[in-house]
């Protein structure tokens, strides 16, 4: 009775979810009803933007989930480190908020296209072949094939900003006890002494000394260079490319790129 229960709370929630996703699909769904087939049946055409919110609904939560994790993870480990002696706690939240949109941002869309695009073919199709069981198959994929790439664009989109949404959220409640360290900070009786994050330095550990020296965390604030890393995180464009262009599409600076500019950066600290 009560598995019974939680798959009955489990439809009531999937429902609810594809019931608030509608209105936003209704109105960016694109429909090309030049097209003979759907010209033919207005029945299908009504059924269009119903088989696209099932789509985004399918895909999206497992993606957000996972996509937010690897961003919040990621994230919290280069900010936290790099900021370990630095006692601003705004420039902290700043840097974590430029980098984890742009990551989560980036890697949902990455990691969402082939299965929203396998669900909204799977529905299309079904769709399409009940309302024409009789039409040839080829021209039912055809058009299948041809509304999928209408709609990718803005699908992709939706399940980019649900994972940018979550990750925004899950990285400011992380940061937490990392702001309020640096809050008693300047406000306890060590205020005029270096800071440091005492979750991420602590005394006879591995770490950070066991990092390359140009990587280690330097004492006092991050450079202007430093800073402006992770403010150009928030400069970077969101550009959705169709499936032909992705190969060829202007990239953001590389790992190893933003490397390259932090190892510029002289030490201005002996080892900790």
């Amino acid at each position: 009775q009560q598995q019974q229960m939680q798959q009955q709370q489990q439809h009531r929630e999937s429902r609810n979810g594809l019931e608030f996703l509608m209105p936003f699909v209704q109105q960016n769904v694109q429909v090309n009803q030049s097209i003979p087939l759907l010209a033919q049946n207005q029945t299908a055409v009504r059924m269009i933007p119903i088989c696209v919110a099932k789509a985004i609904h399918e895909v999206t939560p497992a993606v957000v989930e996972r996509t937010s994790q690897i961003a919040c993870a990621a994230t919290k480990d280069m900010v936290l480190k790099d900021m370990s002696l630095d006692p601003d706690e705004q420039l902290l939240k700043k840097a974590a908020e430029c980098m984890v949109k742009s990551v989560a941002g980036s890697l949902g869309l990455v990691t969402v296209r082939e299965p929203l695009r396998g669900a909204m073919t799977r529905h299309l199709r079904h769709c399409l072949v009940s309302q024409f069981p009789n039409r040839d198959s080829n021209e039912i994929e055809q058009v299948v094939s041809i509304l999928v790439n209408d709609n990718m664009e803005f699908a992709c989109k939706h399940v980019e900003k649900e994972t940018v949404d979550k990750a925004l959220k899950d990285m400011d409640t992380s940061l937490v006890p990392h702001v309020q360290a640096r809050r008693e900070h300047k406000s306890g009786p060590n205020r005029d002494k270096q800071f440091y994050d005492p979750a991420i330095i602590q005394l006879n550990a591995r770490w950070p000394k066991a990092l390359p020296e140009a990587l280690r965390p330097r004492q006092g604030p991050l450079t202007e260079q430093q800073r402006q890393v992770y403010l150009d995180f928030g400069n970077m464009p969101s550009i959705f490319k169709d499936e032909e262009a992705s190969t060829r599409q202007a990239r953001p600076a590389t790992l190893d790129e933003i490397v390259q500019k932090l190892l510029q950066d002289p030490p201005l600290m002996p080892p900790v």
